[in-house]
């Protein structure tokens, strides 16, 4: 292991300087997320509109967020799924996990999928623009025409063998 050095910490990540040869890489020291791919009664998707900083723009993704200490996988999906849906599921599946930028970030996304919902409340507008509830054969298009990013992607992708034909 090479040893690295902090250079910046937030509350949410931290850069570490790692020398490699003549050169220093910079990498982001982050906790895993989870993307929840959540499926309504009537096999409806739940995507969500965010506002993403960096871009300056909404994508379309699926709900998600970062897994909190001592959490599972699993508890983080149902816990962000309605933090930022108002949705409320049960059963949980972790059905693979992506790593988003293999020379950026330490972080694995922990693709979750949760298909038995209870209730339906109020979503949160602190987190997400808009939830929307879109029949499966859509969400790709969804998801290209709404700017997804490789996460969403990939976790559609493993999500697709899964899902009734």
């Amino acid at each position: 292991m090479v040893s690295t050095t902090e250079v910046f910490r937030n509350p949410f990540w931290a850069v570490h300087a790692v020398p490699h040869g003549l050169d220093t890489y910079y990498v982001v020291k982050q906790g895993d997320s989870v993307p929840v791919i959540a499926r309504m009664p009537d096999e409806r998707t739940v995507l969500v509109d965010t506002w993403r900083i960096a871009h300056q723009k909404t994508f379309t993704e699926f709900p998600g967020g970062a897994i909190d200490e001592g959490e599972t996988p699993r508890e983080a999906a149902v816990r962000e799924l309605e933090e930022e849906t108002g949705i409320r599921g049960t059963s949980c599946e972790v059905i693979g996990q992506v790593t988003p930028s293999t020379a950026l970030t330490t972080e694995t996304c922990h693709v979750c999928m949760v298909r038995d919902i209870l209730e339906v409340g109020t979503p949160s507008t602190d987190e997400v623009d808009r939830v929307r509830l879109v029949n499966a054969d859509r969400v790709v298009d969804e998801l290209v025409t709404g700017g997804c990013d490789a996460v969403a992607a990939a976790a559609w992708a493993l999500a697709g063998w899964r899902l009734p034909r």
